[in-house]
């Protein structure tokens, strides 16, 4: 790796090294925010950091897959001595991304992940409507339609999305608190529920898709606080129409300084925020990466209470791990999951996504659930 590409990996590691402060220059998520769609969408460059999430499951001629990709925005907070010729440089912004593939019929997971920086057109958002990209790889809107395409060397996946509900704002009208002081917070909305098709190409074959997707997006100028170790978070897409977003934060002084929230979106679309007291998150399995030695938790019981909800969660893979190392830095599981339970006597089934991180030790930067 040379000197430019380890400065700018140094630039952009997703590690928290500031406690919750925002950076100066740049704007705080301080209060309600009116939103706009679908400029919303797009970019916040005034907010240093920003990402758009994408996780979804699909089916190809009855064989099944889950998928992740994922678009970071994150801007350098000082200027960087990147060598001869570059002294005092303030570099553009940079633009990590992930994909991930799951094919849980066989049992197997594929990921990917590079870095660009806003240069050249070699990666690079819109502040009025969603477009980003970083290589070849992009997300854009059409239309009622999201448009994305990231892949590797030996897979694709080329997918068009209509959201079946409206954007969901989590928290207080989409100011999500991640902790008790001023600044700890993100603006964060969910499309909980698109129609997806498209195609995957692996190898010299290329597939029709179909199936369900969630996006997230998030934008934020602080840090997580140095006492967070990691956060769990989860998306589940129940088969009564319903979806419910969970995270847990967790502390290193013990679950009893967690920090926990969510959102229950009902068939039609009506949300219920949901605080610390009214959700029970409780590991009940684990699973060893073979290859980095982390423990992850690899099974879950969720309760919630007051919407008389109860639900195991559980891998449809156990090894979804993501070393990170070549873009943000971070060792993360995000992966597919199944989902049996019940709501009001009712017998529900589901599928979904869980991120996991900070279970090697390092604490993530990203300043938020996710």
């Amino acid at each position: 790796m040379t000197r430019l590409a380890r400065t700018l990996l140094h630039c952009c590691v997703l590690v928290s090294v500031a406690g919750a402060t925002p950076v100066a220059g740049f704007t705080p998520v301080a209060g309600p925010r009116t939103w706009s769609f679908p400029r919303d969408h797009g970019a916040h460059p005034g907010f240093q950091t920003e990402w758009w999430y994408w996780t979804g499951h699909l089916e190809a001629a009855g064989h099944r897959y889950g998928y992740e990709i994922v678009f970071f925005r994150r801007a350098p907070d000082q200027p960087t001595d990147l060598g001869h010729g570059f002294a005092g440089w303030k570099p553009a912004e940079f633009f990590p991304a992930h994909v991930a593939l799951t094919d849980i019929d066989a049992g197997s997971f594929h990921h990917e992940q590079r870095i660009r920086r806003d240069i050249g057109g070699m990666a690079g958002s819109d502040s009025t409507d969603l477009r980003v990209w970083c290589g070849d790889w992009r997300a854009e809107r059409r239309g009622e339609a999201f448009i994305l395409t990231a892949g590797s060397d030996d897979w694709r996946l080329d997918l068009e999305m209509t959201p079946d509900k409206p954007p969901v704002r989590h928290g207080e009208d989409g100011l999500s608190r991640k902790g008790p002081l001023d600044g700890q917070a993100s603006y964060y909305y969910s499309l909980p529920r698109l129609t997806t098709q498209g195609s995957l190409t692996r190898g010299e074959r290329t597939t029709p898709v179909t199936g369900q997707s969630w996006m997230d997006h998030e934008f934020f100028s602080s840090d997580l606080d140095t006492t967070l170790a990691g956060w769990d978070w989860f998306s589940l897409q129940l088969d009564d129409r319903s979806e419910l977003m969970l995270y847990r934060l967790r502390s290193r002084s013990g679950p009893a300084s967690d920090w926990i929230s969510g959102t229950w979106i009902d068939a039609d679309g009506d949300t219920r925020p949901l605080r610390r007291e009214e959700i029970v998150i409780e590991a009940t399995g684990s699973w060893t990466s073979p290859s980095t030695g982390t423990t992850y938790p690899a099974q879950w019981t969720i309760q919630v209470p007051p919407i008389d909800l109860s639900l195991t969660a559980r891998p449809t893979v156990a090894a979804q791990e993501l070393d990170t190392t070549g873009s943000t830095g971070v060792l993360y599981w995000e992966g597919s999951i199944e989902i049996a339970g019940q709501r009001a006597g009712r017998t529900l089934r589901g599928v979904g996504y869980a991120e996991l991180t900070g279970y090697d030790g390092r604490t993530p930067m990203r300043g938020s659930s996710r």
